[in-house]
């Protein structure tokens, strides 16, 4: 099998969500790469240097190409220089608009179906309009968990045997954590800052928090979205500005360090399609605290705690409930059988099955 993917969404400097996913996956695959299953990266720019290297089986093909680069420039390339490509695999829901083999596409959340307004207007419109296409034009389609699954069977109209559900994976750190003597008085969250990951929510229940523990603080660790000035303004209003302190986007060691000598993480999205953070938690024996909603309870599973979408003070209760109980709230073994059952390995050779059965079709 020769399969060519869209690797764009991992060459770029600082990763985070979907680029992760798919960083990861061709690390996979370059390391299987081999005369039976051969692999074409195509990139709109060279690859960066942490990219996985070239083999005789694993390379990259660079096509030139900006704003419509998945519709035009990436078919051409397709049709008049790649004939001996058995399938395509689109990583991050946008397919080429016309492909020339058997598409397999994977999706990562609909949360545009439930919370448009969330959304800058250019990219709601290719989120609707393009993932519709490539879905429909798909051989074959990979949702990360259940409910990606079960919304895009709804809002697609798709059959159940189209759809296979792949769950992410998961890497421990490569380097050593170090735990303070006491963990920290301070609460942490992961993501970029944006409307649909909830901060309002979660910077109320923090004020109740701060109210009762002036000591803590809120560590905001992620790059800045859309409207993260109505974030600053919040933070104004309640009078926090020098307890939610935001580090912006930092490497791997660093998140880790943070969520290690966290009080808890909190993951107070609307709707997540997958919830990486939170198995990142559990492997550092750090309790979560969790949005009820999207794929959280399907990932987190009885590990985590869970507080109802938009009740800051429920979710505050729960905060304080940590900060007065301390990790002991966490299932420490059972936190540690649930991340073992996500590893990256695993979620490339069953795409790779998926891909392989795709070709049929050729």
């Amino acid at each position: 099998m020769h399969c060519a993917i869209d690797g764009n969404e991992a060459n770029v400097e600082h990763k985070v969500g979907v680029s992760w996913y798919v960083y990861k996956l061709l690390q996979q695959f370059a390391k299987i790469a081999s005369k039976n299953d051969s692999f074409t990266i195509f990139l709109r720019e060279k690859p960066r240097e942490d990219m996985p290297e070239e083999s005789t089986y694993f390379h990259y093909a660079i096509v030139p190409g900006k704003n419509v680069w998945s519709q035009v420039f990436l078919p051409l390339a397709l049709y008049t220089q790649y004939r001996t490509i058995d399938v395509f695999f689109s990583p991050a829901h946008y397919a080429p608009r016309f492909c020339p083999v058997p598409l397999v596409v994977a999706l990562h959340d609909l949360s545009y179906f439930y919370y448009p307004s969330d959304f800058l207007k250019s990219d709601l419109y290719k989120l609707e309009h393009w993932t519709r296409y490539s879905v429909k034009r798909a051989t074959h389609v990979i949702a990360v968990s259940q409910t990606t699954k079960k919304d895009a069977i709804r809002q697609y109209n798709l059959k159940d045997d189209k759809i296979t559900v792949v769950p992410n994976g998961f890497e421990p750190p490569g380097m050593q954590l170090t735990t303070l003597p006491s963990f920290s008085h301070y609460f942490a969250y992961i993501g970029t800052l944006q409307p649909r990951k909830n901060l309002e929510t979660l910077l109320h229940a923090f004020s109740n928090v701060h109210a009762k523990y002036p000591q803590y603080t809120l560590r905001i660790i992620g790059k800045k979205g859309w409207m993260f000035d109505h974030v600053f303004r919040i933070i104004e209003s309640l009078k926090l500005t020098n307890s939610v302190l935001f580090t912006g986007y930092v490497d791997e060691q660093e998140k880790y360090s943070v969520i290690t000598n966290a009080t808890a993480l909190i993951v107070p999205g609307l709707y997540e399609g997958f919830g990486l953070p939170m198995l990142e938690a559990f492997h550092t024996k750090t309790p979560v605290i969790a949005a009820n909603s999207g794929a959280l309870p399907e990932i987190g599973k009885d590990v985590a705690t869970y507080f109802e979408l938009i009740d800051h003070v429920d979710l505050s209760e729960k905060m304080i409930d940590v900060i007065e109980h301390g990790k002991v709230k966490i299932q420490i073994a059972r936190a540690y059988e649930l991340v073992k059952e996500y590893t990256w390995e695993l979620t490339a050779r069953r795409i790779l099955t998926i891909l392989k059965k795709a070709t049929y079709f050729h």
